[in-house]
């Protein structure tokens, strides 16, 4: 797994995705669906979770890779974005 190819295709099909979503949310909403805005919530919601996978994906290609250095990075990384996550789901 090459670290930069799955980095950003991690990233831009978390943006494309987003966009679908909440294209689709708005076009709900302008017909009248109730359902309307959560759909737009979850497109936003997707667009804000997508460096987070990318976290992810990025911290699995070095370890595939052996690159520790930069796999220690990575895991202090994603252990302090995920405290943030859960910080701001609990408070």
């Amino acid at each position: 797994m090459e670290l930069d190819r799955s980095t950003g295709l991690t990233l831009r099909y978390g943006v494309y995705l987003s966009m679908v979503i909440m294209v689709i949310g708005l076009v709900l909403m302008q017909i009248g669906a109730d359902i309307g805005a959560s759909i737009l919530n979850a497109g936003i919601a997707v667009l804000v979770f997508t460096p987070f996978v990318s976290i992810i994906v990025s911290t699995l290609a070095l370890y595939t890779e052996r690159d520790w250095k930069w796999l220690r990075v990575a895991l202090t990384v994603l252990a302090i974005t995920a405290c943030g996550i859960a910080v701001a789901l609990l408070t």
